[in-house]
């Protein structure tokens, strides 16, 4: 009786883990692909966009995102957002970044939700993102819709990377 109530209680846990975190998983490395991706108005925005993700995904979701600013220097960001809907707090290059994650109702895909405030030649600069995060072809494509909202206006991308391949060995 004492294994059969064991039992229930892994698997009800297990069942509370999955509801809390969705059944995505974003795991692994991600190399952008350029030719499938949709950069915008002018193509502008694949400037700023990570040339690779890598994903670690359990109870939270650990990004880093690797991008080349203007200086042809390769930057690397760091996060760590709770899975929740939660504000979580960041470090970028260009100043704090505040961001909300959390699964949408169905369960198809990761919303992403942030802003950053930082100071430019011209004052104060704000841009609002919101990423909604899916995959594709059985979980070998991340696909990333990006809406950015700034005082200049909005500017939309569409972003596909495509998973890595891992030795075996």
């Amino acid at each position: 009786m004492k294994n059969l109530i064991g039992v229930i209680l892994v698997l009800f846990m297990g069942f509370l883990f999955t509801a809390a975190t969705g059944s995505l998983n974003f795991s692994g490395e991600w190399q952008l692909n350029r030719d499938k991706s949709d950069f915008g108005e002018g193509g502008r925005g694949s400037r700023m966009t990570a040339t690779k993700l890598i994903v670690d995904q359990k109870e939270t979701l650990k990004t880093e995102r690797f991008s080349v600013n203007r200086n042809d220097e390769e930057v690397t960001t760091e996060e760590t957002l709770t899975l929740d809907g939660k504000e979580c707090k960041s470090e970028t290059n260009r100043g704090e970044r505040l961001s909300k994650a959390k699964f949408s109702d169905d369960g198809k895909s990761l919303q992403i939700e942030s802003t950053i405030t930082f100071e430019s030649p011209n004052g104060e600069f704000k841009m609002n993102s919101k990423e909604v995060w899916s995959l594709e072809n059985d979980g070998n494509t991340l696909v990333i819709d990006y809406t950015m909202t700034t005082q200049r206006g909005e500017r939309t991308m569409k972003i596909y990377y495509d998973k890595a391949k891992t030795e075996k060995k």
